[in-house]
């Protein structure tokens, strides 16, 4: 399989991953064949690319860190969450305590984990599945820290609930294509505070959650919100939500920006290791990310393109990809596999967006 943009998308290729709603609902099943009203009801939904699979990509497999169910179910909780807040003022911390639950148990035992999967997911769902991802990724830097499970669940809970603040505040907002105003910059600021007000009247919840919210916005450097805190007067919980935060938005598609490679996202995280984000934190994040992840069409330094096959988290910039054009760009013959690992003349240039 490989991803594309589904502007791109022509009648009749199959469909690789099925895409969900955030309540769930399958929206287009694995194995379906794309047609012009798929790819327009895509478009509507503002779900920007889609995972195919075809000749040059059979075989190829992109793998989730969790499992399909345990994503889906998270998303649609967290929905749920939200909009029991909205309506009733009060947060269920159950299905929040079953969600992390689900994710802890899928991803405990794999220590080794590259983050390959590329998600899916319409602009309007984007809080939704961000508060998940950000858990997801939170508790893979927790692994690797040596958490016990405990301290991974107080971890993902105070990660899937650090955006919940954002309730309070006019989601127009965020959602403005252009530069926010002082003021509105302001009112967005002021979500972190409201976050923890929000949970620490919930007396089923860690109070470390409460102090995730309020700190994850934070800098290592002193200079973010609210309070200015530096280095290790921030939680290391809020420290690595922190990185697993900018990441995931930086990764995504906004009303008011594309959406960045997984590489240059990790150039972001490295260039700001010490200042916005703890640098030992950081480099165990980036240890799990695949900055050419799995199914991306990608130019060698040989102009010709090729599809990453798979990624060897000790080598993240030589995988082995299977190349499909010459130099000049006509389509192979024969196309083929080569592990760059054991190439050292041969390199990825670029990302190709398709």
């Amino acid at each position: 399989m490989r991803r594309i943009s589904t502007q791109n998308i022509v009648e009749g290729m199959m469909l690789a991953k099925t895409i969900y709603s955030t309540d769930a609902r399958v929206l287009l099943a694995k194995g379906a064949l794309l047609q012009s009203q798929y790819k327009k009801r895509l478009l509507d939904l503002e779900i920007e690319s889609v995972y195919i699979e075809d000749e040059l990509s059979y075989g190829i497999e992109v793998q989730d860190v969790i499992s399909e169910s345990t994503r889906t179910e998270a998303i649609k909780s967290v929905r749920n969450i939200v909009r029991s807040y909205t309506l009733a003022q009060t947060v269920d911390t159950r299905p929040v305590k079953e969600v992390i639950n689900a994710i802890v148990d899928d991803l405990f035992y794999a220590k080794d984990i590259v983050i390959n999967m590329v998600d899916l997911r319409a602009k309007s769902d984007y809080t939704f599945c961000h508060m998940v991802n950000v858990a997801v990724l939170s508790v893979i830097v927790g692994i690797s820290l040596g958490y016990d499970e405990l301290k991974l669940r107080n971890l993902g809970v105070g990660a899937l609930l650090h955006d919940i603040g954002k309730i309070k505040i006019d989601e127009n907002i965020y959602n403005k294509p252009d530069v926010l105003t002082e003021n509105e910059y302001n009112e967005v600021k002021r979500h972190a505070e409201q976050g923890f007000e929000i949970l620490r009247k919930i007396e089923s919840l860690n109070i470390i959650c409460a102090h995730v919210a309020f700190q994850h916005h934070e800098r290592f450097d002193g200079l973010g919100y609210p309070r200015g805190l530096k280095g290790t007067e921030i939680h290391e919980f809020a420290r690595i939500v922190a990185l697993a935060d900018v990441f995931d938005a930086l990764t995504a598609s906004r009303p008011y920006r594309k959406e960045m490679t997984p590489y240059h996202a990790v150039e972001y995280l490295v260039a700001m290791g010490g200042t916005q984000f703890d640098p030992h934190l950081t480099q165990v994040f980036i240890d799990h990310i695949a900055i050419y992840p799995v199914g991306s069409m990608v130019e060698l330094n040989t102009k010709q393109k090729a599809i990453v096959v798979a990624v060897d988290k000790a080598y993240k910039t030589r995988p082995i990809v299977r190349v499909l054009t010459d130099g000049q760009g006509q389509t192979l013959n024969r196309i083929f596999e080569v592990d760059l690992r054991i190439y050292p003349m041969l390199f990825i240039n670029h990302v190709i967006e398709e």
